[in-house]
């Protein structure tokens, strides 16, 4: 059987109080999919979600970030794993806000020059920070650590108060945090950013901690896109994974997507981008899968969208496609039916 799953990450707009940017936002194929599909409401979050698709054990998202290792292109053996991702965090009255460098916006001789200095304060310590990327920074660790922990794509844009780690060795790694963002304050990356107009790397965010999760089964058989984490879960599971192509093309195999522009949107609080990058997911996947859904192309389509911490599953078939007398859904009347 053919099947669509699109995964998009704020889909719904992430200020459950703000519903403003969702007021007479027209997306036709996702209204038509919302009005006459099934609906899952889903309130444990997508990270939970995505495990449990692939039967992954441990369910815990700590194994997270040693999943995203393998989407980075290396191989987390049986070692546990924390990302140390270079985040901004930002004042705001009493309370510091935090963000994560846009793509592209940390170049590697500025991460290596950061990496330098916190990997010689921590040698020390047994620590050492990698970097298979600019903007993901990763530690190996010689044993999983007991750590609750935020990924990077949840903490960013909040206040991150709340959202420090937790758990039975918490306090060594707030204190590793403090000294990090100690070191990285004034140091000259830094102040060349600054004076060039750019947003400093004042801290890390850390998450994970534990070893990769054994994927147990194959939502799809393949995946189109895909963040570090949802390709490291793909490629452990034996999926084909590939570039995010323009729009649906179709597929003789069952299919994942994973849209990521309405996150990175919503993320920069950039109404007018989040409503774009939505309009482009309606116009260029959506409509054409449907289209193919009507003709008995596509077996079965379904829609995995999130806010900030819940989300909503909409199935459609081939069939059920055809129930006419099922009216439209806005994406703002979906969004109050989610979880609290």
């Amino acid at each position: 059987m053919t099947r669509l799953t699109l995964l998009v990450p704020d889909l719904f707009w992430p200020d459950r109080a703000d519903s403003r940017p969702m007021a007479g936002l027209r997306l036709p194929a996702l209204e038509r999919v919302l009005g006459r599909g099934t609906h899952a409401l889903v309130s444990t979050g997508q990270w939970q979600w995505l495990l449990g698709a692939f039967g992954a054990e441990p369910a815990h998202p700590a194994g997270l970030a040693a999943a995203s290792v393998r989407g980075l292109g290396s191989l987390p053996d049986e070692h546990g794993w924390l990302r140390a991702d270079p985040v901004h965090l930002q004042a705001r009255g009493t309370d510091l806000f935090l963000s994560r460098p846009a793509p592209g916006d940390l170049a590697w001789h500025e991460a290596e020059g950061l990496l330098a200095t916190l990997n010689a304060f921590f040698a020390p310590e047994g620590l050492r920070l990698e970097a298979p990327r600019p903007d993901a920074w990763l530690i190996r660790l010689p044993a999983p650590v007991a750590l609750d922990t935020v990924p990077t794509p949840a903490a960013h844009g909040r206040s991150v108060a709340p959202l420090l780690p937790a758990g039975p060795q918490a306090r060594v790694w707030r204190r590793r945090l403090n000294e990090a963002q100690m070191l990285l304050h004034e140091h000259p990356v830094n102040e060349a950013r600054e004076q060039a107009g750019r947003l400093p790397i004042n801290s890390l965010w850390i998450w994970g901690g534990a070893v990769e999760p054994q994927a147990r089964a194959a939502p799809a058989a393949r995946l189109l896109g895909g963040d570090d984490v949802l390709r490291g879960l793909a490629l452990r599971a034996g999926m084909a994974v590939e570039d995010l192509p323009a729009r649906w093309q179709g597929a003789t195999q069952a299919t994942w997507v994973q849209w990521e522009q309405a996150r990175e949107a919503a993320h920069q609080g950039d109404v007018a981008g989040w409503q774009e990058a939505l309009r482009r997911l309606d116009q260029d996947w959506l409509a054409p899968a449907l289209a193919q859904l009507r003709s008995r192309k596509l077996h079965a389509l379904q829609v995995a969208g999130f806010g900030a911490r819940t989300g909503l599953v909409a199935a459609l078939s081939s069939g059920s496609s055809r129930h006419f007398w099922r009216r439209p859904m806005s994406l703002a009347a979906a969004a109050s039916a989610l979880p609290q």
